[in-house]
């Protein structure tokens, strides 16, 4: 490949820019119009990630929206449950399965969905393991595999139908999203527990915790926030507790990364505590600092940023999955992590190719401009992440896979 790069990878008209190499340019081409899968397992060694649902059910015709990242979306199963029902996906392959994340119920607080069961993977479809359970489970399912672990299939299975406190059986299961290996574009961080399994969404650029509907104790000293991967330029944080005066009942604050927080200069809107940073963030919260335990509704907690969040569209291009790209256009970047030990990334690029990505590693400065459907990076030692932007501010290019190897 060095030898490909040193006599193919030049461009005549722009010293040091790299074009890509273009021996390989004619099959990128191909595979890049049809998924990307032979090219990205002979680089990555793994079968492409081609999820698909599949059910013990006969109701089977809203599969699709389970999948489709959309939070008002979903898969109803309109059949009662019943013990030994199962609801799943299969990735298309064994893969590594780093996280599973399931989100149940038509709407936050639904009856129609899994209660008491089990997370199950499999390599065969045959024998399965339980990651999860068997128990009573929460309506969102979050679960970090570590160490990771290999599996083709994956299946939330029934246990004992209905609901966990006896007070209904007929119900039905609606699950709004069944995804793998998707990084969280923000995670909660709490230590009161009431509030610790609440979901986290993104809509373009809109961080927020989902509400909560009941009132619930909230002590002095325990905080509520977002940790997002990588710093993200916040606009606005708005929290509502529905409690009166705001100001003299919490301190909102920020952080660029470490130990350090510092106070956010926040005014109150009624029963709304507001800030707006102006500046990037790694992680915000809200402290009761009263000194006495307040009793809450969490009615909102959401934070603004400029631009669409990296951390998403990292997840994107590592998410074994060629067809799903990350478009770059103006100054718009995305931030990816390097895997432990890589030495060289390949980026598999589709429209947009010829103007080129510029990348940048950690903290070591730029390492170059890139064009052609397909580019190899040496790594500097010690790289922890990449950032890619468009070469040309004024172009789109449309970046599909990321993909790291040890040579």
């Amino acid at each position: 490949m060095e030898e490909v790069s040193r006599t193919q990878n030049r461009n005549p008209y722009q010293p040091g820019v790299l074009t890509g190499s273009l021996v390989v340019t004619p099959m990128v081409r191909e595979i890049v119009d049809n998924v990307g899968s032979r090219l990205f397992s002979q680089l990555s060694g793994r079968p492409v990630f081609r999820i698909a649902g599949m059910t013990s059910s006969n109701d089977t015709g809203s599969l699709p929206a389970m999948l489709d990242g959309k939070p008002d979306t979903f898969f109803y199963c309109k059949e009662i449950q019943k013990a030994g029902d199962w609801f799943g996906v299969n990735l298309g392959g064994t893969n590594e399965v780093r996280r599973i994340r399931i989100v149940q119920g038509r709407k936050d607080g639904d009856h129609d969905r899994v209660f008491t069961g089990v997370v199950e993977i499999s390599a065969d479809g045959e024998k399965w393991t339980a990651v999860e359970g068997p128990g009573v489970l929460p309506e969102t399912i979050d679960l970090a595999l570590d160490p990771p672990r290999d599996a083709r299939m994956i299946r939330l299975r029934v246990t004992k139908p209905g609901k966990a406190d006896g007070t209904k059986d007929d119900v039905w299961t609606a699950i709004r999203e069944f995804a793998v290996n998707t990084e969280n574009a923000a995670s909660l961080r709490t230590d009161e527990q009431a509030f610790a399994a609440l979901p986290v969404r993104l809509d373009d650029g809109v961080f927020s915790i989902s509400p909560m509907f009941e009132v619930h104790p909230f002590r002095s000293g325990k905080m509520l926030g977002l940790l997002f991967p990588a710093p993200v330029t916040v606009e606005r944080v708005e929290l509502d507790m529905s409690v009166a005066d705001p100001t003299a009942q919490w301190t909102m604050e920020g952080n660029t990364g470490g130990n350090a927080w510092q106070a956010l200069d926040a005014k109150a809107e009624g029963t709304k505590l507001v800030a707006q940073p102006g500046r990037e963030l790694r992680a915000v919260r809200i402290r009761n600092t009263v000194g006495k335990t307040l009793e809450v509704k969490l009615a909102k907690f959401e934070v603004k940023t400029t631009g669409k969040s990296s951390a998403a569209s990292a997840a994107v291009l590592t998410d074994g999955q060629p067809s799903t790209h990350v478009t770059l256009e103006g100054t718009t970047a995305v931030t990816v992590p390097v895997e432990k030990s890589a030495t060289e990334a390949y980026l598999l690029l589709g429209e947009g190719a010829s103007a080129g990505i510029k990348v940048t590693a950690g903290d070591t400065g730029a390492l170059g401009i890139f064009q052609g459907p397909l580019v190899r990076i040496p790594l500097p030692a010690g790289a922890s992440t990449l950032t890619i932007t468009s070469a040309d501010p004024t172009a789109k290019v449309a970046v599909h896979e990321a993909i790291f190897r040890t040579r």
